[in-house]
């Protein structure tokens, strides 16, 4: 090879022509090497998963050897882009462990040596008898799911199926006997759904399901306008748990679970989608399914309990929160959740919860889905238990508005201030004052549940304040796109305590609320003391339990001091404003001796200064 590419000597014109012949024919070779594979690829062609590769991130890795696809189209360079291909065990294969199916496939370990062949069909009975496979997942590429068909049989006989079946959100066709087993075999979780707005039909052919058993099955919704058939795919009788994802609507249509149950069961028989033996639905559609089925005769449907989509995210450092699926489309279209239990570590006393931070990203289902979840909103006593909470700071992700439902913020007994003032993307619930005194008894902590032997619906805390329950020492910064303040009413009512008793306080609605659209201002600020809110049992509780914490410099028109004088008896008094000596007298250090400590009066006190204070009047 080295004499290839020896130059020739100098003069010499029969070398120098053989040896341009040589280059051009090495470089046609090259060429020809380069895009043979571009040009050579027919349909019907098959290819080892050995062979080609798939992207991850921003690698080219090889395939599964264990995987053969074979090419349906090719591009043309108009219309057809892309090819296509499908795919099916390699011959004599064992396949063992989790599988997972590529979205996309290249010819060529560069993407810029030939564009992606799109994996759209699995083989009927490709994978049959495989019964090695444990799990089964299709990948994506560049966040879409590709393959839309799975032929009949294609899954047959994998009796080692046992823990999840994702199937891809692009599906449109599921074969018979898709996943049919002769020994009955339990599959701990099944998840499909389009979960996408076009309007092709999803069809089904029968007994895709047989012989086996699940325990939670996933629909991620948007069925109800997309299902033709009704053969049977699952029911009551091996399906554990149903998890219905839809919305309610789907692009103008009914996307709810009843509608979904309506398109398939025209003759009411146990065919797909018929409740497990428990249901599991987006917390605003519970009400709906429930009256839907009564009103129209079909309480069949109803399982003894329905209950919210809720689940738990670990964030390390922080703690774990539990949340609720209560909507499925929110402004960037994923689904919408609401944060409904935070449960701290101990070492946690100032909470930021940024929603733009990956840290808070979560997944709805049990494997991932490409889905986008939104946490848009704060439910009733998320935060309940954890005492040693100082502050809550909430920052919305990009324009997401974040609800704020009532009572939100209470049960949190060292709460001393919840920041909103990060974003103008917040909304308050339905007829919200802006008060911070319970009216209502704060006993209901569970998430939202249908019973059907009671009949009765079991929802959080009812009521129209988001600040209710909070403690009245706490300040809040409101989002800055409130501009006013609630109407500056005087009430006398019942105040939590830190031992769980009340005491009664009569004080201004609107007393310690930021705004923070400009300048940042409190029209009514209130400082409080222990003696003035505690019986005697309470008052053993740690000061810190009411010290004023404040993280930004605001302006407040009206100062209040809440404590419990007796006239003539003097105290010691240090407040964070310039005080009035309307009820009693100020007094100062002059000087001191062996034997005593002179004082003198104050006319003007001024704030954040240490005074003796004599009451005039008690109260």
């Amino acid at each position: 090879m080295n004499n290839l590419y020896r130059l020739p000597p100098p003069n010499s014109n029969r070398h120098h022509l053989d040896c341009k012949r040589t280059l051009l024919t090495l470089l046609v070779l090259l060429l020809s090497t380069w895009i043979a594979p571009a040009n050579a690829v027919s349909v019907g062609d098959t290819y080892k998963g050995k062979d080609v590769y798939y992207q991850s991130s921003y690698s080219f890795i090889k395939c599964d050897a264990n995987l053969t696809f074979t090419i349906l189209t090719t591009p043309d360079g108009s219309s057809n882009a892309y090819g296509t291909v499908s795919v099916r065990a390699t011959d004599g294969a064992k396949i063992s462990g989790a599988l997972t199916i590529p979205g996309a496939i290249f010819l060529k370990n560069s993407r810029l040596s030939n564009d992606p062949y799109y994996v759209t069909v699995v083989e009927d009975g490709g994978f049959k008898d495989q019964t090695g496979i444990t799990n089964l997942y299709f990948g994506g590429y560049y966040n879409t799911f590709e393959v839309t068909t799975i032929g009949a049989n294609a899954f047959a006989g994998t009796t080692g199926l046992t823990g999840t079946i994702q199937l891809p959100r692009s599906i449109t066709s599921i074969g018979e006997k898709a996943f049919a087993v002769s020994t009955s075999t339990t599959t701990y979780n099944v998840v499909m759904g389009a979960n996408i707005t076009d309007n092709t039909d999803l069809s089904f052919g029968a007994n895709i399901f047989q012989g086996r058993t699940i325990t939670n099955l996933h629909i991620l919704g948007n069925f109800a306008s997309r299902v033709t058939t009704s053969n049977v795919v699952a029911s009551t009788d091996n399906v554990t748990n149903l998890y219905y994802y839809g919305d309610g609507t789907n692009n103008g249509k009914d996307d709810s679970y009843y509608s979904f149950l309506s398109t398939l069961k025209s003759d009411k028989s146990k065919d797909f989608g018929q409740p497990g033996k428990n249901l599991f639905l987006p917390s605003n559609e519970i009400q709906s399914f429930v009256e839907n089925c009564t009103k129209n005769g079909d309480k069949d449907w109803i399982p003894e309990t329905v209950n919210s989509i809720t689940f738990n995210q670990n964030v390390e450092g922080i703690g774990t929160f539990t949340y609720l699926l209560y909507s499925n489309l929110s402004a960037n279209g994923g689904p919408q959740l609401a944060l409904h239990a935070a449960k701290l570590n101990s070492d946690i006393t100032d909470l930021e919860l940024d929603y733009s931070n990956d840290k808070f990203t979560t997944d709805l289902m049990p494997t991932a889905t490409n889905l986008t979840p939104d946490i848009t909103m704060i439910d009733s006593r998320a935060f309940a238990g954890n005492d040693n909470l100082r502050s809550i700071t909430v920052n919305p992700d990009g324009s997401d508005r974040i609800t704020i439902n009532s009572n939100a913020f209470a049960g949190v007994k060292g709460l001393r201030y919840i920041d909103l003032s990060k974003s103008r993307y917040f909304t308050m619930a339905d007829g919200y004052t802006l008060t911070r005194i319970p009216t209502t008894t704060l006993d209901k902590n569970t998430p939202y549940k249908y019973t059907k032997s009671t009949g009765t619906y079991d929802y959080e805390l009812a009521g129209t304040s988001p600040f209710g329950g909070v403690p009245p020492y706490t300040l809040v910064f409101l989002p800055s796109g409130i501009t006013s303040y609630p109407t500056s009413t005087t009430k006398t009512e019942p105040v939590q305590k830190p031992d769980g008793t009340a005491s009664t306080l009569s004080r201004p609605i609107n007393e310690n609320f930021v705004l923070t659209n400009g300048n940042k201002t409190c029209s009514d600020f209130g400082v409080y003391e222990i003696t003035d809110l505690d019986a005697t049992t309470a008052s053993r509780e740690s000061y810190t339990w009411y010290s004023f914490l404040n993280p930004y410099e605001f302006t407040a028109t009206k100062s209040t001091y809440y404590r419990q004088y007796v006239a003539d008896v003097p105290s010691s008094v240090c407040l964070p404003f310039a005080p009035s000596t309307s009820n009693g007298k100020f007094y100062t250090y002059k000087s001191d001796n062996d034997k005593e400590i002179v004082i003198t009066s104050v006319d003007e006190p001024a704030a954040g200064t240490p005074y003796f204070y004599s009451p005039s009047t008690s109260g």
